[in-house]
């Protein structure tokens, strides 16, 4: 799964460029290797549908530090998962227990301006835009929406079940 939806045009179109083949699966050898790692420095979550126990993609942190203030967080997809709601419940989830098991102050999502259904999902799971990170990225193209610790659990505490 994690090749196939690497090397993907129409996954990555709005993510990064897609991986050959040879990159994506050397990159995935990586990934299972830094898994074993101590202290993890890669935090990567496969998403599973409970009803057809498929794999639907992948949740997590790239350069993940457990005693870190921020962290950056991501989602894909495979495209038979888009338009069903699928990232808030596993956004949210995932946001939720990085917050409750680590000391993490906020979680960003960065992703390109034209993303609109990441902007879409952050932005409707209490996710902020994040003014004063954008400008300091230096690109232009770049949207970056936060969740600080505090804000973000207030937030979720008001919103009906």
């Amino acid at each position: 799964m994690f090749c196939a939806l690497y090397t993907d045009d129409a996954t990555m179109r709005l993510i990064a460029p897609p991986m050959t083949a040879q990159v994506a699966t050397r990159a995935f050898a990586n990934l299972l290797r830094s898994h074993e790692s101590n202290p993890l420095r890669v935090l990567l979550l496969a998403i599973v549908e409970a009803a057809t126990d498929r794999t639907l993609g992948f949740v997590g942190c790239h350069a993940f530090d457990s005693m870190a203030a921020r962290l950056e967080i991501g989602l894909v997809l495979d495209r038979h998962a888009h338009g069903k709601g699928y990232p808030s419940e596993i956004l949210t989830g995932f946001v939720a227990r990085l917050f409750a098991c680590l000391p993490v102050d906020a979680v960003e999502g960065r992703f390109p301006s034209a993303n609109k259904a990441a902007d879409r999902a952050v932005r409707g799971i209490g996710f902020e835009l994040d003014r004063a990170a954008m400008a300091a990225s230096g690109d232009p193209d770049l949207r970056i929406r936060t969740a600080h610790r505090q804000t973000w659990l207030a937030w979720h505490a008001r919103q009906p079940s």
